[in-house]
C-alpha cells in the first residue's frame, strides 16, 4: 500500500471506530430493542448476551 494512501486511511473518519463495549452500550440497547420489536431477534438481547467483556477486561 501506498504511504499516501495508507496516511489518508488513517485520517479518515473510519479510523476512530469504537469497539470498547462500555462506550457503545447505550446505543447497542436501542438497536437490540429495535430489532427485537421487528423480529430480527425472537427476543431482546441483554448486553451480556452481545458482548463478551471479558475480552475487553483482561487488556
Amino acid at each position: 500500500m501506498p504511504a499516501e494512501q495508507a496516511q489518508q486511511a488513517l485520517s479518515g473518519p473510519l479510523a476512530n471506530f469504537v469497539t470498547a463495549p462500555q462506550e457503545i452500550e447505550a446505543g447497542t440497547e436501542i438497536f437490540a430493542e429495535f430489532a427485537a420489536e421487528n423480529g430480527q431477534t425472537d427476543e431482546q438481547l441483554a448486553l451480556d448476551k452481545i458482548f463478551d467483556y471479558s475480552v475487553y477486561d483482561s487488556v
